[in-house]
């Protein structure tokens, strides 16, 4: 799994960085899925194990000694990939509410489709459905985003 994520990543940016952070969401995801809270050793391990660049690997071992001060949001339409997912992870690792995780991102503004659904994913990982607030799962069929937004902003 790990092999395939770096290949693929690596077709779509030649970038190492960018390869080497998408293992690392996708070795998160495995162990949140396992219900495994504490991800980080494990991605650490394995950015250390693949010869990490050192500020790739810095910017994730930042992760669990940064308790108040997460890194800062990436915006725009293609944040950076390294950046996004070790803001993810800091998010995923450090706030314990989902909902107050997707809040605070969608009101924030000026923020990437692709980092939504990467801290969607992870916290939908990590918690379940179930523990988002019972609005935002109504009518999940339908746009889930537009809700969301909705209920960020009405504070619902």
């Amino acid at each position: 799994m790990l092999a395939g994520t770096f290949h693929t990543a690596r077709l779509l940016d030649p970038s190492e960085s960018t390869s080497l952070a998408a293992v690392a969401v996708v070795v998160a995801a495995s162990r949140l899925l396992q219900g495994f809270r504490d991800f980080l050793p494990d991605v650490l391990s394995v950015l250390r194990l693949n010869d990490a660049p050192p500020g790739l690997f810095a910017l994730f071992a930042a992760i669990p000694r940064d308790v108040r001060t997460p890194p800062p949001l990436p915006r725009g339409a293609i944040p950076a990939p390294d950046l996004a997912a070790a803001w993810v992870l800091w998010q995923v690792h450090h706030r314990p509410r989902a909902d107050d995780v997707l809040r605070s991102t969608v009101l924030a503004g000026d923020v990437s489709p692709h980092l939504g659904a990467l801290l969607g994913a992870l916290l939908g990982a990590r918690d379940g459905l179930a523990s988002w607030p019972p609005q935002w799962r109504e009518g999940a069929g339908e746009d889930v985003a537009l809700r969301l937004v909705l209920a960020a902003r009405l504070g619902s």
